[in-house]
């Protein structure tokens, strides 16, 4: 199956997104960001969709089993275990905050002691004054889910009609909710209209009335109309090739990383990567890059298997088999790392970590690999100045080729910290340059 055809753009209605949520079809991986809007953001987002605003795209993966425990998914933000469909890999934040403001779950915000209701003020809606329609606000958590938890705190529908106050939370509900209220609102008005003795008392109820007919058609346009879009990857789709999707995706400007991806599936194969990276962080203070920590695992990819693209990382998992083509056009696979304790170094092993060496199992004719303790690089990161060296030498010793890759960017040069210091403040132009010329191993510019 190509990545083509893996992937499926469609689109689904305010409706039935607000049901799959109740059904708990989404699911979050544990590389994803916690849920972090605050409840302006998500006032924000409520007013983009009754403006009928362009919102984003999703990025949904359809799950199994397996995948949902390889990468240790949980529900979204309050909401129950379910019946999971989906992986969530780009658009968690707004799935969630639909959630939050529409079926309204009694939870607190993540950011606060108390969770938030949403409204929209109908009379300043239909005014076209939308930057005072939308609102919300703040209670203690306790009063129930929904919009029985808005009546708890606000008062009886008839207050709502009189202060032309829409709970969201009527969207969610489901059902006939949504018709009975905008019916019962129109109603409200209409007999205000006609117990009114003065002629302004009058006309404005009548007023009103007219646009509770109007408020009531534009919410059935936005709930069975308003389409959000997503695109969906085959539940077949190799994960290797997921990981490769995953590098590329953007969310609210912050660039999800390869790192928590691999941290994640490394987890419940007993490998602590990000408790390695955490250790191994202090003494690599003098390199002035964000993305070390993805360096080092490319490092590592060089060194087993001669790439270090984003999407090779994969294959640093234990137990992973990759497929590789033989001289004579044949395919074999290879397992890079075999169990985690090739990974991970045993506890109490006493020595430099730079001095242990692991051997994978015996390549085929033709395929040699650097074999290094892989763990060792965070455990001694000086390694990354002579390894990666050895690894890239070696790999143009069998080619006949000059350096390239990560020694052709300077990280496998043995250097003292000053020149280290000097080259990371080299401007970014040039260091891409230079990249430019190597090979595929070469490690992506910090851009």
């Amino acid at each position: 199956m190509t990545l083509r055809e893996a992937q499926k753009p469609d689109h689904v209605s305010l409706n039935s997104l607000l049901n799959r949520l109740k059904d708990g079809r989404y699911m979050v991986p544990d590389f994803q960001r916690d849920f972090e809007w605050k409840a302006r953001d998500i006032r924000d987002l409520t007013r983009s969709i009754f403006l009928d605003y362009y919102i984003g795209s999703l990025l949904l993966w359809k799950g199994t089993q397996d995948h949902y425990r390889d990468l240790s998914c949980t529900p979204l933000y309050g909401r129950p275990h379910g019946s999971p469909e989906y992986i969530v890999l780009d658009g968690q934040q707004r799935l969630t905050a639909i959630n939050y403001a529409f079926v309204a779950p009694d939870e607190r915000l993540p950011t606060r002691v108390s969770r938030a209701l949403y409204f929209v003020r109908v009379d300043r809606f239909m005014a076209e004054e939308y930057d005072d329609a939308f609102d919300f606000t703040y209670l203690n958590a306790g009063r129930g889910d929904g919009l029985t938890g808005f009546t708890a705190f606000y008062g009886a529908p008839e207050r709502q009609y009189a202060n032309h106050v829409f709970p969201l939370a009527v969207v969610g509900a489901g059902g006939w909710e949504l018709s009975n209220w905008v019916q019962g609102y129109t109603a409200y008005w209409r007999q205000q209209a006609e117990a009114a003795e003065a002629e302004d008392a009058r006309a404005e109820a009548a007023l009103h009335a007219g646009n509770a007919v109007a408020f009531g058609e534009h919410l059935k346009s936005i709930t069975e109309t308003f389409q959000i879009s997503y695109i969906e990857l085959d539940r077949d789709l190799p994960i290797d090739k997921v990981c490769d999707i995953f590098t590329q995706i953007n969310s609210k400007g912050v660039r999800l990383d390869i790192f928590d991806l691999l941290n994640a599936l490394l987890k419940p194969k007993g490998v602590q990567l990000k408790a390695m990276w955490h250790a191994a962080a202090p003494r690599l203070e003098f390199v002035e890059t964000g993305k070390l920590n993805v360096y080092i695992l490319q490092v590592m990819s060089i060194l087993r298997q001669t790439y270090s693209s984003p999407k090779y990382l994969y294959y640093l998992l234990p137990g992973v088999e990759r497929k590789t083509r033989n001289a004579d056009g044949s395919f074999e696979r290879h397992v890079m790392i075999a169990d985690a304790e090739t990974f991970q170094p045993a506890l109490g092993r006493s020595g430099p970590g730079a001095r242990n060496r692991d051997r994978a199992p015996a390549p085929s004719a033709g395929i040699r690999r650097q074999q290094i303790h892989l763990s060792s690089l965070f455990r001694d990161p000086s390694r990354l100045r002579g390894g990666a060296r050895r690894g890239e030498g070696a790999a143009a010793g069998r080619t006949g080729s000059p350096p390239t890759g990560a020694s052709a960017c300077g990280i496998g040069r043995r250097s003292s910290p000053t020149a280290i210091r000097r080259r990371a403040k080299r401007p970014r132009h040039a260091t891409s340059r230079t990249c430019a010329r190597g090979s595929p191993t070469a490690p992506p510019n910090p851009r």
